[in-house]
């Protein structure tokens, strides 16, 4: 899909028609609506208090999902044939008598040779580390070992020498709750027949009252880092055809469409790290310059600004012979561009989309929220003019909500790209290609292992909480998502029949999502509701001049 903005009388200006309550005007078109309903409460924390230990996030963790496991294992392997362990210091003691195969359940812990340690690095700061050279982001080493915990100790786990090693340790994080199969040896390592996750989680009916018109279908955009270096026109085209102000009718209709936008993270820009060399008491009192302060602010106030007149009333798309008006000859065109580019700088981005239709706006890694999981809203306070808006509604990351009859959960990226840190690529899975189809991987196994961070608080910080673990998934999502990943890339993930609550013969779906970095790719995601099917549009600017949005003819699905 292509559509160049066409040189009309310079005078022409957009209108706009309130819909009466009779219908729609002629001629007009209206936005499509949906019920929603946010279940952020479990990512909310409530006390913030930082005295306990890390330790009650496991055994809450293993408490959940030893049942789901437990589950899981007789599916697979049959109840009646196979011993079960409760606890490991029983499976040690059993297999010390001889007592055969047996079945265990607990938290995997991954031993890396290669784990950043701050320790180590003290040790080393005034020395050569042996772990220099390592690539940065890349711990995984073929030393890797794996153990199988819970509250009663340890057990090691090894390969099975008359089978292929079915549970490599590179493949695998610490943190997931796992039923593994196997005999304890003389030495108290068990060699591993076989292994499994909980799998997926059943899929729930949608609440009473929850409904989605036909057609209807959420958006997805991540990275936008306003106040950054990127060019901002992509930014610029992409609100101005979320509002209806570009295309012509095939275009409105379709963006007429999206019910929801949600916004999953890095909307702004980080702010600069200060100077080294920067003025006497800028940098050893802890203290900034004016100057400094707008700086480091900037990308903020970037990210809030807006221009009035590009606002759009929530139920109202402009018709065609409207949007038409709207265009400007060429060499306006790009003085508007231009001088909105001046003005704005890569800004203006929420407050265009919250008056054009709901959104929910989560935080991100470069965003100004809490470091740990689960990262909470943003502060109205940064964004007074877009959180004036009564359908901007300031999300938690990780954010769970109901659009229509579809449970919609996902994060800003954070949990995926540390399991990727710590986890090895398959040989041969070099390449754009095998980078998308590892993430789609991993986001499949999340689902799978009923847990969307389980690296944390490992290697990923999160909150220390007390008498529960809300990473864990107990309800299978509809759709999955993780943004500001490099490129867009999608997968259908299919359960076993009997996931469907009150449907035996159904099996759950989950559409699973990398969500691309607007900022890098330009790209954002279109999700019907109804067929669950993921359309990646990319924004641009063509050779002709003109702006363009490009479908997915040549973004191929998994």
């Amino acid at each position: 899909m292509a559509s160049v903005l066409q040189p009309l009388a310079p005078s022409s200006t957009l209108k706009f028609k309130k819909v009466p309550s009779g219908g729609t005007p002629e001629g007009q078109v209206a936005r499509l609506e949906a019920t929603y309903t946010p279940h952020d409460q479990r990512f909310t924390l409530r006390r913030r208090e930082f005295k306990q230990q890390y330790s009650h996030i496991y055994a809450r963790r293993l408490a959940r999902l030893r049942a789901a496991a437990a589950a899981e294992a007789e599916r697979l392997w049959g109840g009646d044939q196979l011993r079960r362990c409760e606890r490991l210091v029983q499976a040690n003691a059993d297999g010390a008598g001889g007592s055969g195969p047996c079945v265990c359940i607990g938290t995997l812990y991954k031993t890396m040779r290669l784990r950043p340690s701050v320790l180590v690095e003290y040790r080393d700061e005034r020395g050569i580390s042996e772990a220099i050279g390592v690539p940065r982001g890349d711990f995984a080493a073929p030393d890797d070992s794996l153990l199988l915990e819970d509250d009663s100790g340890r057990l090691n786990l090894a390969a099975d020498t008359t089978t292929p090693d079915v549970m490599p340790a590179q493949d695998l994080p610490t943190g997931i709750v796992v039923a593994v199969r196997g005999s304890v040896r003389a030495d108290g390592d068990m060699a591993v027949e076989a292994w499994c996750p909980p799998g997926l989680p059943p899929q729930p009916s949608p609440p009473e009252g929850a409904a989605h018109p036909p057609g209807a279908c959420l958006l997805l955009v991540s990275g936008m880092l306003a106040g950054g270096p990127q060019d901002p026109l992509p930014t610029r085209l992409f609100l101005d055809h979320l509002a209806g102000y570009l295309g012509g009718a095939g275009d409105h209709e379709q963006i007429a469409r999206v019910v929801r936008v949600v916004v999953c993270g890095n909307s702004a820009a980080a702010p600069p790290p200060p100077l080294a060399g920067a003025a006497s008491g800028s940098i050893g009192s802890g203290k900034l310059s004016a100057e400094q302060q707008r700086e480091r602010t900037a990308p903020l106030r970037e990210c809030d600004a807006e221009l009035a007149q590009v606002a759009v009333p929530v139920d109202i798309m402009p018709s065609a012979s409207d949007a038409s008006n709207y265009m400007l000859p060429q060499r306006a065109a790009h003085m508007l561009f231009r001088k909105r580019a001046i003005q704005q700088r890569k800004g203006n981005i929420r407050p265009n989309v919250a008056a054009a239709l709901p959104v929910d706006i989560m935080p991100g890694a470069s965003d100004a929220s809490n470091y740990m999981l689960p990262q909470q809203p943003l502060h109205p306070c940064l964004l007074p003019l877009a959180s004036r808006y009564p359908n901007a509604r300031l999300a938690t990351n990780p954010h769970e909500a109901w659009v229509g009859t579809r449970l919609v959960l996902g994060t800003a990226g954070q949990p995926l790209d540390d399991i990727l840190q710590y986890t090895a690529a398959a040989e041969g899975a070099g390449g754009d290609e095998g980078d998308s189809a590892r993430r789609l991987q991993m986001l499949e196994n999340m689902l799978r292992w009923q847990h969307i961070a389980p690296t944390a608080p490992d290697t990923l910080g999160c909150y220390p909480f007390l008498t529960e673990d809300p990473f864990v998934l107990e309800e299978c999502p509809h759709v999955f998502f993780a943004g500001n990943q490099p490129r867009f890339a999608t997968r259908l993930v299919e359960g076993h029949d009997g996931q469907q609550k009150g449907l035996l013969n159904r099996a759950a779906q989950v559409r699973v999502v990398c969500v691309p970095s607007f900022a890098t790719t330009g790209e954002v995601v279109l999700i019907d509701l109804d067929t669950l099917e993921a359309t990646p549009l990319q924004f641009g600017v063509s050779d002709l001049g003109g702006w363009e949005t490009t479908g997915p003819a040549d973004m191929a699905e998994e």
